[in-house]
């Protein structure tokens, strides 16, 4: 949801069972119907569009970077990664991919697909630009991650993460004197949010990931991103400028009104003069436009 426009879709239901297709959707469907996950959302959408009647899922928790477990007509469910679902049987992983057991058995999977935002490459070409070093965290698979990464020009990938694993490698970096910033939308970004320097949650993101950032970018897509860099900037510049008025004010006109010099009301009125430039420098910002 990040890089891509965060409404995955269903591309395909694979049986490795002798269960029909029908009865993996309804299982499934059944148990996402409890997690607000956009994977869930794609699922359920999917048993509607295929007809499937819902049951009833008891003891339903999510477990965040790994997937989602209940109980259906008396037998565990589990949905998601391969490690949560304790899935052994290989398969291409070209897409992403939540694999569903039930009764401790594997009984298939499905796989999805979603769009890159269309103004994912640009908007990484222009960090790029700036001097920053484009690193990819997700909790796909390695294979469609790489992809993707090539796709968007991004040379570092850390595939097949779970929440505290980002957190990790957020803090492996910052522990090499570098400075961090993490953008993020979910549930499982959350953690990296928190732990990065600076912490940019989508605007279209949970809600836990918007109380994690530090800021957080309005609309639905990127496009605000190289703007609130560029922002930053002024305003650091802008810091910089109010901070030397402040000062050279006063170190120049107290210690003329000291030794005699400068008369204390002439004193008085430069550092109010200080303060009213300040005031008027910062105000410039309003004024600001950003292409």
């Amino acid at each position: 949801g990040t890089i891509t426009t965060g409404n995955p879709e269903v591309v395909g239901a694979y049986v490795t069972k002798t269960m029909a297709k029908e009865e993996l959707i309804r299982l499934t469907a059944s148990l996402e119907k409890e997690s607000s996950h956009p994977l869930a959302k794609a699922l359920l959408s999917y048993a509607n569009q295929n007809n499937v009647d819902l049951l009833k899922s008891k003891k339903t928790e999510v477990r965040p970077g790994s997937g989602i477990e209940g109980v259906i007509n008396g037998k565990k469910i589990k949905a998601g990664t391969a490690e949560f679902v304790g899935y052994q049987t290989k398969i291409k992983k070209n897409k992403t991919v939540v694999y569903v057991s039930y009764d401790g058995e594997e009984i298939g999977y499905f796989q999805f697909r979603d769009q890159l935002r269309k103004e994912a490459e640009e908007i990484i070409s222009n960090l790029k630009s700036r001097g920053m070093t484009i690193v990819l965290l997700t909790g796909d698979g390695e294979e469609i991650s790489r992809e993707t990464a090539q796709q968007l020009g991004i040379n570092k990938v850390h595939a097949e993460l779970s929440p505290k694993a980002k957190l990790d490698i957020i803090s492996s970096y910052q522990n090499k004197n570098n400075t961090v910033i993490m953008i993020g939308d979910g549930i499982n970004d959350a953690p990296a949010l928190s732990q990065a320097d600076v912490g940019i949650a989508m605007g279209t993101g949970t809600d836990i990931a918007l109380e994690a950032g530090d800021m957080v970018l309005t609309g639905k897509g990127m496009e605000g991103l190289p703007k609130a860099f560029a922002l930053s900037q002024i305003v650091f510049s802008k810091i910089r400028q109010n901070i030397f008025w402040a000062f050279i004010y006063n170190i120049v006109a107290v210690p003329l009104a000291v030794i005699g010099l400068l008369h204390p009301v002439v004193a008085e009125a430069a550092m109010a003069l200080s303060s009213i430039n300040v005031v008027l420098n910062s105000g410039r910002l309003s004024r600001l436009s950003l292409k």
